[in-house]
């Protein structure tokens, strides 16, 4: 390899490693929805003061939830900066695999097919209307599409796996998967132990 190349695959695992963050970051924020969820009785038993507590922390992290799955699709690039995105590590991968790198096809493959998935929820569209703009005409309609929870959990967990993948297929490094099971355990646990 020589230094162009490794200056290369040194972009793009440093492109990875920025992803997993926030994939990490999204997959708590997920464990911790699916474990108030899953405890919906204990906390039907609160005093309002708490339900309404809860309440307010349920939207905030599904609001939080919504805007880092829209970044982490976000355009390779705005203007002219790069996002640390899915499109951004294709355009990567691609360069990758012209050079001669054939174990990436698969990857690039998957993060096709995944993006194409997203822009099919309409996440991006909701996230640049509503929620960074408060576009007007948008509110005023007072309709604000709803994208089921399995559909973002999809895109999460399935983009951490892609991710993974091209770690792989670069470095022939396996990176150990999130234990996301394990998440909304221990965030269940903590639930019920602080409203009892």
């Amino acid at each position: 390899m020589n230094e162009q190349e490794i200056k290369k695959t040194e972009n793009i695992l440093n492109m990875c490693v920025d992803l997993d963050v926030f994939f990490s970051s999204a997959m708590e924020n997920m464990a911790i929805l699916k474990a108030y969820s899953e405890t919906n009785e204990d906390i039907r038993k609160c005093d309002e003061d708490v339900k309404k507590l809860i309440s307010d922390s349920i939207r905030l992290l599904e609001q939080q939830l919504f805007i880092e799955v829209s970044k982490i699709f976000d355009s390779a690039e705005t203007g002219k900066h790069q996002n640390v995105s899915l499109n951004r590590l294709r355009i990567l991968l691609e360069n990758e695999e012209e050079n001669g790198n054939g174990s990436v096809r698969i990857v690039i493959d998957a993060l096709n097919e995944l993006c194409d998935y997203y822009s099919n929820t309409g996440m991006s569209e909701m996230r640049n209307k509503i929620l960074a703009h408060h576009d007007k005409i948008e509110l005023d309609k007072k309709q604000m599409k709803v994208v089921p929870y399995p559909m973002i959990e999809k895109l999460v967990l399935e983009g951490e796996r892609i991710n993974r993948a091209a770690f792989m297929a670069l470095l022939g490094i396996e990176r150990s998967a999130y234990d996301y099971n394990e998440m909304i355990r221990r965030y269940k646990n903590a639930i019920q132990t602080m409203i009892c």
